[in-house]
């Protein structure tokens, strides 16, 4: 009896072992970067002229060598605000989800009519928050339907 529980006791202990070999030796991550080394080597080579930091608007574009307009345009002011279309991935079956979204930060009016001619395209009219589906499941096509409809 105590020769089973011998061997027992050693084929525990040499299982142990084996598991903590194996788990060292594939372990990528055991020995550290030398990111010191990494940091303090010189760059290999040197960024053209127009791109150094210190030279000023307009940039010449590397490809065709003519001036780059400066930034931020001289008629910033004038140009009309940037319209946002926000597009949530959905799936079929997850409608809590969707309303969640919806009675939170997509439930502001202008952000689901689009741009509306009362503050002339500004300030958030131009966001669109839409849902994006896929082909619903047979069983989800008329739940769907009727949530696009009261949407």
């Amino acid at each position: 009896m105590s020769f089973q529980i011998l061997t027992l006791l050693l084929l525990s202990v040499f299982a142990i072992f084996l598991t903590l070999l194996l788990i060292h030796i594939l372990n990528p991550d055991k020995e550290p970067l030398p990111w010191r080394a990494y940091c303090s080597m010189p760059s290999s080579s040197t960024p053209p002229d127009y791109f150094s930091p210190s030279s000023l608007y307009p940039y010449p574009d590397p490809t065709s060598g003519k001036l780059l307009p400066s930034f931020p345009p001289a008629n910033l002011d004038t140009l009309p605000p940037a319209g946002l279309f926000i597009g949530v991935f959905s799936i079929d079956s997850a409608f809590e989800r969707r309303m969640l979204v919806r009675s939170t930060w997509a439930s502001h009016p202008r952000s689901r009519d689009g741009a509306s001619s009362a503050d002339d395209g500004a300030g958030t009219s131009r966001s669109i928050v839409r849902f994006i589906i896929g082909q619903p499941r047979k069983a989800w096509e008329r739940r769907i339907k009727l949530e696009m409809d009261s949407a």
